[in-house]
């Protein structure tokens, strides 16, 4: 998956970047087919902010994070992230359940 990382305010770190590339890897499990990601770092006096946008599955996902920790911030977007995904992929799995079982025959 394509992902970009977008500094504003604050000076590009390459530790920050792993740090977020490592927490997207793993949203990536959940998703069948991720196509791109973009994450936009920001401060604003004492606050730091963190959004993000995935597309994938015919989706699109955005989830934000603030926080006074640039760290604690990216960590509850990824956490937002991931209950978006994983309530898109339950739901899907439970409408397709109970499609087939009005597709089902009874048993005579």
């Amino acid at each position: 998956m394509k992902l970009s990382v977008t500094f504003r305010h604050l000076e590009t770190d390459r530790a920050v970047k792993q740090y977020i590339q490592e927490k997207v890897k793993k949203l990536e499990k959940y998703m069948m087919n991720p196509k791109e990601g973009h994450v936009v770092l920001s401060v604003e006096k004492f606050l730091h902010s963190a959004e993000m946008t995935m597309v994938g599955d015919g989706m699109t996902y955005i989830s934000e994070g603030k926080d006074r920790d640039l760290y604690t911030a990216i960590d509850q977007m990824v956490e937002k992230m991931d209950r978006q995904i994983r309530e898109k992929r339950e739901k899907g799995k439970r409408k397709n359940l109970s499609q087939r079982r009005k597709k089902a025959k009874p048993v005579e």
